[in-house]
């Protein structure tokens, strides 16, 4: 079968773990509206490696108007920034005028007001970094785990891991902390800035006086002589 990425074992849809999806499933769904398929299908997908040098998925989803699919590919954090040439003459039996667009600008391009005020949101809204840490927050490993499906296949997925075992040592979080390193792309020893300061996640657990927490990343094995910023809170 077509595609660039396999599932991960943990798929579960219809139970085919060697099952993989290419680009034209993804537009496939996304022609057809079928949202359920589509989230099944991009749980270990990262959407802008597929989309890669074609047309972006969004762009299909606004051209048909589908907002639901719109909002879904939001869901997914597709890329926002980027243009893609679009032509803006209606005619087709003349030559075409190719204009590079965004998804905002392709959205206002086609009058789709309440479309474009969507990702109009999106893009000024909090970051997904800063999204990330506010469900880290919640201490709810359901939500945490539902929120990390968005950038499972991201190239961001290591330094956004880490930075949750950082937040992890702040909350004092035992708990998430060994949520946190049961993965393995999870570095105890890693450096990440907060609030422009370079910490570790042992120094972030003992800035915030986090004590048994820093007892606990200590037993893990946490390099005690690794060197980063102080502040005061």
């Amino acid at each position: 079968m077509r595609g660039k990425k396999a599932f991960s074992k943990k798929s579960t849809i219809n139970h085919m773990d060697d099952f993989q999806i290419g680009y034209r499933d993804i537009i496939r769904c996304i022609d057809s509206g079928d949202l359920k398929r589509f989230y099944q299908s991009t749980l270990s997908i990262d959407l802008n490696s597929l989309q890669e040098g074609n047309k972006p998925f969004i762009f299909h989803a606004i051209q048909k108007n589908d907002l639901n699919f719109v909002q879904a590919l939001l869901d997914r954090e597709v890329d926002l920034i980027s243009n893609y040439k679009v032509n803006t003459n209606a005619n087709p039996d003349e030559e075409e005028v190719l204009v590079h667009m965004n998804p905002l600008q392709y959205a206002e391009f086609l009058n789709q007001e309440r479309m474009a005020k969507i990702i109009e949101s999106k893009l000024n809204g909090p970051s997904l970094e800063e999204r990330w840490l506010k469900t880290i927050e919640t201490l709810d490993t359901d939500q945490i785990e539902e929120f990390r499906t968005k950038f499972n296949n991201s190239q961001k997925k290591t330094n956004l891991l880490n930075l949750g075992l950082i937040k992890a040592a702040e909350l004092g979080s035992n708990r998430l902390v060994d949520y946190f390193l049961s993965n393995k792309e999870v570095d105890i020893n890693t450096s990440c800035r907060f609030d422009n300061v370079l910490v570790t996640p042992l120094l972030r657990s003992i800035q915030f006086k986090r004590n048994e927490t820093t007892k606990y990343i200590i037993f893990r094995k946490a390099n005690i002589n690794l060197n980063g910023e102080v502040s005061k809170l």
